[in-house]
């Protein structure tokens, strides 16, 4: 499935599966130059703030530690040794990020006598391998492990430890130079981007001054290609949008020199997108792969922006623009997605997801996505991409784009934006040019606390309209649709053109690793229409 991937993606994947047969030389190790300790306490403060309650220290000074809901035995002394046979790939990549580390810069003298030891014993056991890079060197793990360690070197170990992590991050600096995600692109590369401008900050000389200007020049070069728009990151997850403009603020406040000024208008946007999708105090829509975890709340990122001076701005787009579109106010808001499922090179975070809304009562979740909580391709991760998991309509069990395996896309849906005003929104997709999966959706706010969704298929035959609720609602059906109750609000759901109405229980992702039951309202079309009132009561 090569369609859509753009021809230096697919260099760069050939590349990569040559480099995996012939070996190829690494970059040497060698005398990393000096440290800029002004860069080095600047960006190792911030680290040092981002990352402080990454792990529990006392959890992990007893030998254990707990990543994306997951506990594992993690003995000090056999740290990278020790690996159970069911450890997920993304584990074992957050593992080697050593975010789990600073925490124990502020646990006393215990707490960095293990952290010692754990770096340590990673400097000895987790070497780059000679036909392909150890999971350990990655480029997305050596990209996410810079500023961890930066808070690290700030801290003032032992003059033989900051050598040898010197030593360690040049090299590892200097491979991540070598093998950008170019293959990946989205979120990857803007990751490397910045742990290219943020370590080449750390050192000083023409080499370092050098990697510091790539790893800029290069974030101004993404933003503007994956930036839609509107603002929004173009692999369409609040999660992975909120992660890369964090990175975009990283590489400003490692001070990014004459690319300062682009980066901070693509910035402005993006965060302006992101307090408007996703505003501070109110839950974080789960549109395609979004969770509660792994990227700053909004609020912590609005003030961190604002120290590196950046504002933001609402970007003015063309009415008509596939997009996210929020129609309602504090109180309620309702999300229409409205947008495409991903861009075809970026396919990796898409779910069949089309059309579909999201409804928060006073910043708590109602009607939701139902997120997701496993990256492993199997079962659960089909479910978690599929249309069946959104609230929007499903066809004779088939998805609207085509989702293939853990990352891929096959053919995607194509939206169309029909009707754009400030109280009516009507969209359609085609189906992935599948016509007799074609849907239109009209979502009209008739006033702050209530709208109407009205629906239209090609054929009635097998249709299902869905609304997932958030865990801890309690769904009643009557002849018409559904009464929702929740913590301090009602919900009452009026369906006409329902041949059939019922409540299921679907799962739902809490976090990554956690899951959990919640309640689906179920119709089947009876006609080529449904259509939907949606009235909230405080």
């Amino acid at each position: 499935m090569l369609a859509g991937y753009r021809p230096g993606q697919l260099v760069a994947r050939g590349a990569n599966r040559l480099r995996r047969r012939i070996p190829l030389a690494l970059a040497p190790e060698g005398n990393a130059p000096p440290f800029d300790d002004v860069a080095v306490a600047r960006l190792g403060a911030r680290a040092a703030a981002r990352f402080a309650n990454a792990a529990d220290p006392r959890e992990v000074m007893s030998g254990a530690l707990t990543l994306l809901g997951r506990r594992e035995a993690l003995p000090i002394g056999e740290t990278w040794r020790s690996q159970p046979p069911d450890r997920s790939l993304l584990w074992a990549f957050h593992l080697h990020y050593h975010e789990f580390l600073v925490p124990l810069l502020s646990a006393g003298t215990e707490g960095r006598e293990t952290l010692v030891c754990v770096l340590r014993d990673w400097l000895r056991d987790s070497p780059p391998t000679g036909r392909a890079l150890g999971l350990g060197w990655h480029p997305y793990v050596i990209s996410c492990r810079v500023l961890p360690w930066a808070a690290v070197i700030s801290s003032g170990p032992d003059r033989d430890l900051r050598d040898a992590l010197a030593g360690s991050l040049w090299r590892q600096l200097k491979v991540l130079r070598r093998h950008l995600e170019r293959d990946v692109g989205g979120n990857h590369l803007v990751r490397n981007a910045k742990a290219l401008a943020v370590g080449g900050a750390l050192f000083r000389g023409p080499e370092a001054d050098a990697m510091h200007s790539l790893g800029s020049r290069l974030m101004v070069q993404l933003l503007a290609d994956q930036l839609g728009p509107d603002g929004g990151h173009l692999e369409g997850s609040p999660t992975y949008h909120a992660l890369v403009l964090e990175d975009a603020l990283d590489t400003l406040h490692a001070e990014a020199g004459p690319w300062a000024g682009e980066i901070r208008e693509a910035a402005s946007g993006a965060l302006g997108w992101l307090q408007a999708i996703s505003p501070a105090g109110a839950h974080r829509p789960h549109f395609n792969d979004s969770h509660d975890e792994g990227a700053l709340a909004t609020a912590s990122l609005s003030e961190y922006a604002s120290d590196v001076d950046v504002r933001p701005t609402t970007r003015n787009v063309s009415p008509g623009t596939p997009r996210y579109i929020v129609l309602g106010g504090d109180r309620s808001r309702l999300v229409f997605d409205a947008a495409q499922p991903a861009r075809r090179d970026m396919p990796y975070h898409a779910h069949a997801d089309s059309l579909g809304i999201t409804l928060d009562i006073l910043g708590q979740p109602v009607i939701v996505d139902r997120g997701v909580a496993t990256y492993a391709a199997g079962p659960e991760r089909a479910w978690w991409r599929s249309t069946a998991a959104h609230s929007t309509v499903e066809f004779d069990g088939t998805d609207s784009s085509e989702m293939i395996g853990a990352f891929r896309a096959g053919r995607l849906a194509k939206t169309d934006v029909q009707v754009d005003s400030d109280r009516v929104v009507e969209a359609a997709h085609d189906g992935a040019g599948r016509p007799h999966l074609a849907h239109s959706r009209r979502v009209s706010q008739v006033n702050e606390g209530a709208w109407h969704v009205a629906d239209a298929v090609p054929g009635a035959s097998g249709a299902l309209w869905r609304l997932h609720f958030a865990p801890g609602c309690a769904v009643v059906t009557h002849e018409n649709g559904a009464t929702v109750r929740g913590p301090g609000f009602g919900l009452e759901v009026r369906l006409t053109g329902a041949a059939s109405i019922q409540v299921e229980q679907t799962l739902h992702a809490v976090a990554m690793g956690i899951t959990t039951p919640a309640p689906t309202l179920v119709a089947r079309f009876l006609g080529p229409t449904l259509s939907a009132d949606i009235a909230v009561a405080l």
